[in-house]
């Protein structure tokens, strides 16, 4: 299956999109990705958020106004997606981000771990991994073997944890789950930087070597 990235919002975050027919679903949200939209004349019928942190929804509020779409999220996202604090808008001066109002939530649905979205024949399942923020999900296409994995796990590298509700602990734990839900042939879409797959990062990732993970993978 193939996966479109579009690359934008205040600090080049990946937003993902993957299409069946004239539909598509897209994985966390920039901006920029409204000219693909309309440029390929496209319905968007579901947004999937991996976590709430500013640079993963800008601009959101904006885009519900011209399209409807079912916006999923974990729960402690759907508590906390307005509040500037979890956001990190709180810490972020003005002039470096765009305007990020409140996000309607009337059509959003939390997904609890293991939550299974079917969407035009594909499986997503949702799995809780906090760590980057205590709000994250992956999302896990079983059958196309594509992880959409936020800010839990990069190339060669793994999200931050000195961020306010972050844990190097449970960034770890939150690895080690979805490697042994997922086999190495899977590609991991990260909410930054270029994809990459698990046997790859088994292999190369000093992160995965070190730390409280530091087990044969």
């Amino acid at each position: 299956m193939k996966v479109e990235t579009i690359v934008g919002g205040s600090i080049q975050t990946n937003c993902y999109i993957i299409i069946s027919g004239n539909s598509c679903s897209l994985f966390d949200f920039v901006p920029e990705v409204e000219d693909f939209i309309k440029n390929r004349k496209l319905k968007v019928e579901n947004v999937f958020l991996t976590h709430i942190h500013f640079d993963h929804f800008e601009n959101l509020f904006d885009f519900q106004k011209r399209y409807d779409f079912k916006l999923y999220m974990s729960q402690i996202a759907y508590k906390n997606i307005n509040d500037k604090s979890k956001n990190l808008l709180c810490s972020i001066p003005k002039e470096f981000y765009r305007d990020v109002l409140d996000v309607k939530l009337d059509n959003a649905e939390i997904l609890y771990d293991n939550a299974v979205v079917e969407w035009k024949g594909k499986r997503i399942v949702a799995l809780e991994s906090p760590g980057h923020s205590e709000d994250s999900l992956v999302y896990i296409l079983p059958d196309e073997k594509i992880v959409f994995s936020g800010d839990t796990i990069f190339y060669g590298s793994i999200g931050r944890t000195d961020l306010p509700g972050s844990s190097y602990d449970d960034i770890f734990k939150s690895i080690k789950k979805l490697f042994s839900k997922i086999s190495d042939e899977f590609m991991l879409y990260p909410g930054h930087g270029p994809f990459t797959n698990v046997e790859f990062e088994k292999k190369h990732n000093y992160f995965l070597k070190s730390g409280p993970f530091n087990i044969e993978l």
